[in-house]
């Protein structure tokens, strides 16, 4: 099986303008299309840019950068390893601060 590219440097998600946003898809697509051995990457992320276009109709889709399922095995996670105090311990093992940790279980009850 063929190897992916190595990725290109991503910029961060407040520079991306409508352009960029679908070059990333288009890259994403041709790397995806390359790690499955697609005979003609160029051409179906070309097609699938084409399409996300026409079904967007020029609307501003948002890109959440977590999915409803990671915040829910995170929460989970977090309800699962709290001991009552531990909020520091939480907030270093998951890279979040430790009042998001308070927020979050806070909610989870």
């Amino acid at each position: 099986m063929t190897q992916p590219a190595a990725r290109p440097f991503a910029p961060r998600a407040d520079q991306l303008t409508d352009d960029d946003a679908l070059s990333v898809i288009e890259q994403e697509a041709r790397n995806v299309a390359l790690a499955f051995g697609v005979g003609v990457p160029d051409d179906l992320a070309k097609a699938l840019v084409d399409r996300v276009q026409g079904r967007l109709q020029g609307t501003q889709p948002y890109f959440g950068t977590r999915s409803t399922r990671q915040r829910a095995q995170t929460r989970d996670w977090l309800r699962s390893n709290f001991r009552g105090n531990n909020y520091a311990e939480l907030s270093q093992q998951t890279g979040l601060s430790e009042r998001h940790v308070r927020r979050v279980l806070a909610c989870a009850d």
